[in-house]
């Protein structure tokens, strides 16, 4: 596993939130990334925070990726039929970042791993919003 992160990204997150945030992808690298290596990325991007979480894993076909963040959700392939999961992670993954005013993204191809992008507020972001509407 390789983590970069730049010097603090502030913002005012639940940090127990962003603790289940964070344990989801994880455990969903760990389960799908075939034992391959995982990147996990923290950075800043447009005034925002990015945290990225790479595998080098099984990927999500096209056809599933529109419907991953929904509730119950699993991708049923010979390849993940062994693999024990509710389909409820990724689902409280994207709840959370709704919640905090985030987004998600994920990008992916079949056999070649998966990358989620995270974008969360950061209290610079949310002071220019504040001073924008006074």
């Amino acid at each position: 596993m390789t983590i970069t992160a730049q010097p603090a990204v502030i913002g005012e997150w639940d940090k127990f939130r962003l603790e289940q945030v964070v344990t989801n992808l994880l455990s969903n690298a760990m389960k799908f990334g075939l034992g391959k290596p995982i990147e996990i990325s923290v950075s800043t991007s447009g005034g925002r925070a990015r945290l990225s979480v790479l595998d080098h894993g099984i990927g999500i076909d096209p056809q599933h990726q529109s419907k991953i963040f929904e509730t119950f959700y699993r991708v049923t392939t010979g390849l993940t039929n062994n693999i024990k999961g509710s389909g409820l992670g990724l689902a409280l993954v994207k709840h959370i970042l709704d919640a905090h005013g985030g987004s998600i993204t994920l990008t992916s191809a079949a056999g070649k791993g998966c990358t989620i992008r995270l974008l969360f507020p950061t209290l610079r972001e949310r002071d220019n919003q504040t001073k924008g509407n006074s």
